[in-house]
């Protein structure tokens, strides 16, 4: 199996791109100016949280996607590929919204400043963010990929938190004392033997 491939490469891409979604949403996405008496044709910035609200609570969901797909079994690791490509696709095509129209993103970023409801009449162009804000998108989707790759041929995870199997040391039908029916009994489950340390 291949280093780039396996679980601490899945789980690496999919903290970069939750990183990176917070990186680049906290940058300005959209620059221009707005045609309007009350704010005047001053350059205006809007951000990426204010361009796309929730671009950051999707690249949270890449993260805890990536560590699902890595800690679960089969059918887990299933249901994150699938979250994960789903929320990749719904990043990019929010961030792509953006780049087609960022004259809309900047006036109905101003309306909302002046107290107006709709969109004021903007000029404005996408800035390197914005095209930037595509990244953790497309590690969101190869976060999706190497888990979908992962589902037979990453080990199983331990099973060292699972419940134990049902035997028992005793006789068949005798009842076996678990430690908390000891503790309960005021026994102390510590010791190997019934009073011997």
């Amino acid at each position: 199996m291949s280093m780039l491939s396996g679980r601490p490469a899945a789980i690496g891409v999919g903290a970069i791109s939750a990183l990176g979604a917070a990186v680049a949403a906290r940058q300005p996405w959209v620059r221009g100016t707005v045609d309007d008496a009350m704010i005047g044709g001053s350059l205006q910035e809007v951000t990426g949280q204010e361009a796309v609200t929730g671009f950051v609570a999707l690249g949270l969901v890449v993260l805890a996607g990536a560590v699902a797909a890595a800690a679960t079994r089969r059918i887990g690791r299933r249901v994150a590929s699938v979250v994960l490509l789903v929320t990749g696709a719904a990043m990019a095509a929010l961030v792509v919204g953006v780049l087609l129209d960022p004259d809309t993103v900047l006036g109905t970023s101003a309306a909302a400043v002046t107290g107006r409801t709709g969109t004021l009449e903007a000029t404005a162009e996408a800035t390197v963010w914005a095209y930037l804000a595509l990244v953790p998108a497309l590690g969101a989707v190869l976060t999706g990929v190497l888990a979908w790759r992962g589902v037979t041929r990453w080990p199983l995870p331990s099973a060292a938190y699972d419940r134990p199997d049902a035997d028992r040391p005793g006789r068949r039908g005798e009842r076996v004392a678990t430690d908390w029916d000891r503790l309960s009994g005021g026994e102390d489950p510590t010791t190997t033997d019934r009073g011997t340390p």
